[in-house]
């Protein structure tokens, strides 16, 4: 799948069964976050071998997917009446806000690798919480929404950034 991001054409993988299962998530791999902890993973890596502006870039591009992903995810989480739906939304109002929050920080050249590790763990409490207990409502929903529901939401990836 391709997407244009920033004025640029970025392929994705979609594969899922490409992406390691992470120890860190209580609950297995979710296919629409491991890969935001793992562009994480390697954004800490690149601020520690001091390459700000790799980190930068890296954020502007985490923050356009994760933007993208809420949304959908939101939209969908309305559609089929999730009951927790509003408190998963403000969720993923917090964690875009924090994102944008760092990328202004970075683009003034006000680097935290504290921060970058604050989101990272945010990101892992959103999935052991609110992605869990959506995915748990899925799985019990046995209706054709449900099921399509599943499908689509297989299928919502988030891009890393260029390497």
């Amino acid at each position: 799948m391709a997407s244009r991001i920033g004025g640029q054409m970025v392929t994705v993988s979609v594969n899922e069964q490409d992406w390691p299962q992470r120890q860190d998530l209580e609950c297995g791999h979710d296919s629409r976050y491991v890969k935001v902890v793992a562009v994480l993973d390697r954004l800490l890596t690149d601020t520690d071998h001091g390459q700000m502006q790799k980190v930068g870039k890296g954020l502007q591009h985490l923050l356009a997917n994760t933007l993208d992903l809420a949304e959908s995810e939101n939209r969908a989480m309305r559609e089929i009446g999730y009951p927790e739906w509003v408190e998963h939304e403000q969720d993923h109002h917090l964690l875009c806000t924090t994102i944008a929050s760092l990328c202004w920080r970075w683009s003034r050249s006000r680097h935290s690798l504290d921060a970058l590790r604050e989101l990272r763990d945010l990101v892992l409490r959103h999935l052991s919480t609110h992605d869990h207990s959506f995915e748990q409502y899925l799985r019990g929903n046995g209706t054709a929404s449900g099921r399509r529901l599943r499908g689509a939401m297989a299928s919502c990836v988030v891009i890393s950034a260029p390497a």
